[in-house]
């Protein structure tokens, strides 16, 4: 078992992690890389093949995923978002879609477990010299649903 978790977004973050809850592999993507046809180009693929397992292709290899986490998007009403291309609630959308496709179990996780996670794992939010906190790495974020998802599901 392979274990994807994707923190969606302009830049979306990802960890990949064994059965065992062993890290494999974070990092981040571009969103247009995400969605383009040229794998070339890109250190993480989400492919099937023609039997419907979904498949990982990263650095040339090929992993089976057998879980997708991601980390879900609510559109805030009370937030003027005209204009916004809203890429999170895209990625969201596309691993959904191929999760369905392939019959691979996505589970959709709130961004409120990220505080919870960081206890888990004692990882602590990265600040700036005056103290104060900084953004959360995407690729920390994907980590951090990962181990959240491994930890509830007492793999870890």
């Amino acid at each position: 078992m392979t274990i994807l978790a994707i923190d969606p977004g302009k830049r979306i973050g990802y960890a990949i992690f064994e059965n065992d809850g062993a890290e494999v592999e974070r990092g981040v993507i571009q969103f247009d890389d995400w969605f383009s046809p040229v794998i070339s180009n890109r250190p993480l693929v989400l492919s099937s093949d023609y039997s419907g397992d979904l498949y990982l292709l990263f650095k040339g290899d090929y992993d089976d995923i057998d879980k997708l986490i991601v980390e879900g998007f609510t559109h805030d009403p009370t937030i003027k978002q005209g204009g916004s291309e809203h890429w999170a609630s895209q990625v969201v959308g596309s691993v959904k879609t191929f999760g369905q496709q392939t019959e691979t179990p996505v589970y959709v996780q709130p961004a409120s477990v990220l505080s919870v996670a960081m206890m888990i794992t004692g990882y602590e939010k990265p600040v700036t010299k005056t103290g104060n906190k900084k953004h959360l790495p995407d690729e920390d974020s994907a980590w951090l649903h990962g181990r959240y998802w491994l930890h509830a599901n007492e793999i870890l």
